[in-house]
């Protein structure tokens, strides 16, 4: 295999898990790698804008299952990220700001002043919903845990299926996420597959032909 290839190949092979064995647990190390490299991973505009809740299997878990509609995956996983994004209210009023005051130095402070304006312009003219557009960044680290995990040789399982409010009402009575600044986005779990599960996989790994998928313009 080559550096041309690598990465391709781990996502090739890559599977969304939907069950995993029971008894497997991810090594703290192998943990951070994942968590580092979904906290180094592109934000657009350098926006903080979202942070992780890591839940082990355990009491907390087994009270998200039925929110998580007792997916097989999600209850067996050894470790579950969840992706909590931010609010409209707050990225306005205090992410913003608070990012670049941390990422652009003393001496350029009028640049924060000028990167708050470009983004707030940018947003009102592509109508965009700044809830929606933090919802949307989780996504971005999603994809760099789910090739983390795979460098890792780690299965995962990313999640869609769940309701979002009720998963904020439980963090929001364990004083794990502020409910009025912070939402839910998206869930992932780790893990190790169970191959003898016939559901493992359910079906094969079939993707649009690449002629379909990309076209590049000459």
């Amino acid at each position: 295999m080559t550096k041309n290839t690598y990465v391709l190949n781990l996502l090739k092979t890559r599977r969304s898990t939907k069950r995993m064995l029971p008894d497997y647990v991810i090594s703290d190390e192998d943990l951070r790698t994942i968590t580092e490299s979904i906290r180094w991973t592109s934000m657009s505009y350098g926006v903080w804008n979202y942070r992780l809740i890591v839940v082990p299997r355990g009491q907390l878990r087994d009270e998200l299952a039925p929110a998580m509609m007792n997916q097989p995956s999600f209850i067996n996983s050894s470790h579950v990220i969840f992706f909590i994004s931010k609010k409209e209210d707050f990225i306005k009023s205090t992410a913003l700001a608070y990012s670049y005051e941390q990422t652009i130095p003393e001496e350029a402070i009028d640049v924060r002043g000028i990167m708050i304006n470009a983004v707030l312009d940018n947003w009102k003219m592509n109508q965009v919903i700044p809830e929606e557009w933090a919802s949307k960044q989780t996504y971005i680290g999603l994809g760099s845990a789910m090739i983390a995990a795979a460098d890792l040789e780690i299965d995962s399982a990313p999640y869609e299926g769940f309701n979002r409010f009720e998963v904020d009402k439980i963090f929001a009575k364990h004083n794990l996420i502020d409910p009025t600044n912070e939402r839910l986005s998206v869930v992932i779990g780790f893990g190790k597959a169970d191959l003898q599960d016939p559901m493992v996989h359910f079906f094969d790994k079939i993707r649009m032909n690449e002629d379909e998928f990309t076209t590049i313009v000459k």
